[in-house]
């Protein structure tokens, strides 16, 4: 499947974004994330788009939360929202670390997705406590993945000639 997400900034409003997936075939809106910026914390609201939401996707069905810390380090998607049934889960966590050079240089990022229970066929169950205190994003960070699919990003090399860090796409760009 092919998406395009497109990014509306509303200049009105104080760090406002908007982010608006959709489908490649026919433009068809699937999903939005609305940023709300808070003097406390930052969060994203991932909001399912309906036929009764598609001209305004604000009010779409709210269906996750992606809060980030105040360094804009750490992320942690849940679906402890309102309107949710069941147990509120942590279902994706995102780690950016500063490197040797600093914030210079690149960052090292990391995801951790939950791991598949084989048995059940669903997702090994990280329960959602707040983002201080995650078991998923703790898990990450001391790399004990047992639970966990980890994903790394491929560092970047240091081209001299370029004094710039670089990456070998194999000709994609």
């Amino acid at each position: 499947i092919k998406c395009t997400i497109l990014r509306d900034i509303d200049s009105t409003h104080f760090d406002y974004n908007k982010y608006v997936l959709y489908m490649d075939d026919g433009n068809v809106p699937i999903l939005a994330a609305f940023r709300h910026h808070h003097t406390i914390h930052s969060y994203y609201d991932i909001k399912m788009i309906t036929n009764a939401s598609d001209d305004e996707p604000s009010k779409g069905l709210t269906i996750g939360q992606l809060e980030l810390n105040f360094m804009g380090t750490e992320f942690l998607l849940h679906n402890s929202v309102q309107g949710h049934q069941g147990s509120p889960r942590d279902m994706v966590c995102i780690v950016y670390e500063a490197n040797r050079v600093g914030s210079k240089g690149p960052r090292k990022m990391r995801v951790g997705l939950p791991s598949v229970v084989d048995e059940k066929c669903e997702y090994h169950p990280f329960e959602h406590t707040g983002n201080k205190n995650a078991a998923i994003t703790t898990s990450l960070k001391s790399l004990l993945v047992s639970n966990l699919i980890p994903l790394l990003n491929k560092p970047p090399k240091w081209n001299p000639k370029k004094g710039a860090y670089m990456l070998d796409f194999k000709g994609r760009v």
